[in-house]
């Protein structure tokens, strides 16, 4: 009888909530009270701005971009948190979308400015106060003619990336750059920060789209990973023209070097990659492929051996993709734009969790950084009537901004998020038109009131659900003593002392000294796949490998400083910590207190300094 009122008791709440969901008032465009937040605007600007951390104090800085008229040229104006200009450069030639470098090696930034003179591409470095540092020349390039018709020299940087390639303690430039319809120069060129001496490219005729940098093959050299769609420009190079589409993996030593590559494939198709830091794999979508526009091929790539993990073909066609972390430690799902108004959440083993039809005919998806606080990665999706909807990781709608009049795909580049320091979430600006509007994301707070403002139907369902709760209410159906023996044994406590993660404790134990032991190695040696090392840590510990491993590591630096009269380095050396500064910060994390402290309260010798 206790079984029967607790199944109703739950029941009826449950009953309640679905109705009182029934009766909510969706977020949207018409009731855009109805959100949760709402966009604030908290400057607005007469120019396209961008942002970046220049002097080091965890808050951006605007760079705005100036046109002073045809012929008077372009600057970059330097503007503080206060809306202040302190700064200014100017340029008599077009500038573009500026970047930002650490050039003297101070851990502060400087702007890089590409300049378009006489068909040839430079590049300035301005410090924060607006003095020109260095300018040095990229490479040059000749408009294109054809059938007597001249197109413009649109040459462009892509992206661009900063490393000492050769360990010589000085850092060297590495720009991917592009052109449209006048074909070429499009790749990769190496020059050294300091001098601007060119010491390598690698140019082709593909049109490059996005990039990743870094040691993926964890070979000890850097590469950059290309992806490309085809255009058909009538470009070639190196064997690589725009009627393919391809992945590029271009290494450096420190010259630049095919390493291997792709073909993806043909004349339309696109290829984009997304690198996946928590399955260290790189997520590859490519559609257009075969000459149909109805549907897309996922694929998870190993980094080491470019050989597929795993693979699916949609018979949709989906326009963009991104990769979106769900909460603090890395987990992510897969987001994509599926033509003309639908977004679609897919898993890592591209298996649907979600989908929803957004907007009309939405033009771009976009990931923004946790901005409403809720520890997760938001998506920003931009439709046809100029209205941004920004959207939680189950798709929900979060906000709505429909002050929009003229923001296109092609601009989206334009959105820049804005650090703001610590305990403000980050901003972001749109450029819309003639001017830059930075929005903040604040809580409604008349939310509830206007999202169930319907009192008299959910009223009524919640007087019914309490008048059932009273009828049989008070009566708590209570566990027997063997049935809660029994829930005491849950798989959770137990699994831990299972054969496989005696092995797992085993191999971790024997390569704590190693600062590269990560999951990759342990998955290695413990014969398994990366991903069936992850879903086994997820569904039985419920925690990650990565953690699980740092958390290994302090367990033992725990009994070192209890034990032995040790330094820091010391025993940061020794459990696989090559920076003994953030060893000290995650022993704080997961002890509450320093080593020093943890020593001192432990009533053993301080030798620690």
């Amino acid at each position: 009888m206790h079984t029967i009122n607790s199944h109703v008791q739950t029941l009826c709440v449950c009953l309640s909530l679905l109705f009182l969901q029934a009766c909510a008032t969706p977020c949207s465009t018409n009731t855009p009270n109805a959100c949760p937040f709402y966009p604030e605007e908290i400057a607005i600007f007469p120019h396209a701005v961008q942002s970046a951390d220049l002097d080091g104090d965890g808050k951006d800085e605007f760079i705005g971009h100036i046109t002073h008229g045809p012929e008077k040229g372009q600057a970059i104006a330097i503007i503080n948190h206060e809306g202040m200009i302190v700064g200014q450069a100017n340029f008599a030639s077009p500038i573009m979308r500026a970047h930002f470098v650490d050039y003297d090696g101070d851990q502060k930034l400087e702007i890089l400015v590409p300049i378009v003179r006489n068909d040839s591409l430079f590049v300035s470095i301005v410090d924060r106060y607006g003095q020109k540092l260095k300018h040095f020349f990229l490479i040059d390039g000749q408009p294109r003619i054809e059938e007597g018709e001249e197109m413009e020299w649109d040459a462009a940087i892509r992206e661009l990336y900063q490393s000492d390639l050769d360990n010589d303690g000085n850092d060297e430039l590495i720009t991917l750059i592009y052109t449209g319809y006048s074909r070429m120069p499009r790749g990769v060129l190496v020059n050294r920060l300091e001098t601007g001496e060119r010491i390598g490219s690698y140019l082709i005729g593909a049109f490059p789209i996005n990039s990743h940098f870094g040691d993926f093959d964890g070979n000890g050299l850097q590469q950059l990973v290309i992806s490309t769609w085809a255009p058909d420009n009538g470009a070639r190079a190196n064997g690589f023209d725009d009627q393919h589409s391809y992945i590029l993996d271009i290494e450096f030593s420190p010259t630049p070097y095919l390493k291997q590559s792709r073909e993806m494939g043909g004349l339309g198709s696109s290829a984009f990659t997304a690198f996946d830091t928590n399955a260290q794999e790189f997520l590859i979508h490519s559609y257009g492929n075969t000459g149909r526009y109805t549907e897309s091929t996922f694929e998870y790539l190993n980094p080491e051996t470019w050989l597929s993990e795993r693979k699916k073909t949609f018979n949709e066609a989906f326009a963009e993709t991104q990769v979106i972390n769900v909460d603090q430690e890395g987990n992510s799902v897969i987001a994509m734009l599926h033509l003309p108004d639908k977004i679609k959440i897919i898993d890592h083993d591209f298996e649907e969790l979600n989908s929803k039809i957004v907007g009309q005919k939405l033009g771009s998806l976009r990931v923004a950084p946790d901005i409403d606080g809720d520890g997760a990665e938001e998506l920003l999706a931009f439709s046809s009537d100029f209205t941004m909807y920004i959207l939680d990781n189950n798709l929900e709608t979060n906000a709505v901004y429909n002050k929009l009049t003229n923001i296109q795909p092609p601009q989206l580049k334009l959105v820049e998020f804005i650090n703001r320091g610590p305990g403000s979430y980050p901003a972001f600006s749109l450029w819309d038109e003639n001017k830059s509007v930075v929005l903040s994301l604040t809580p409604q707070k008349f939310y509830w009131f206007y999202r169930y403002r319907d009192l008299i139907i959910s009223l009524s369902f919640l007087v019914t659900g309490l008048l059932m709760y009273l009828t049989f209410g008070g009566r708590i159906h209570k566990k027997s003593p063997a049935q809660k023996s029994l829930d005491d044994k849950s798989p959770k406590n137990t699994i831990i002392n299972s054969p496989f993660y005696s092995q797992v404790n085993t191999a971790i134990s024997q390569n704590l000294n190693d600062p590269s032991f990560g999951p990759r190695q342990l998955a290695n040696l413990m014969h398994v796949s990366l991903r069936t090392l992850q879903r086994r840590f997820k569904v039985e510990t419920n925690t990650t490998a990565i953690l699980y491993i740092r958390k290994k590591r302090i367990e033992r630096a725990v009994e070192l400083v209890k034990t032995q009269d040790l330094n820091i380095s010391q025993i940061a050396d020794m459990v696989g910590f090559s920076d003994p500064a953030y060893f000290g910060k995650v022993f704080k994390e997961e002890m509450g207190c320093a080593p020093q402290e943890f020593k001192a309260k432990n009533n053993g010798p301080n030798d620690l300094e």
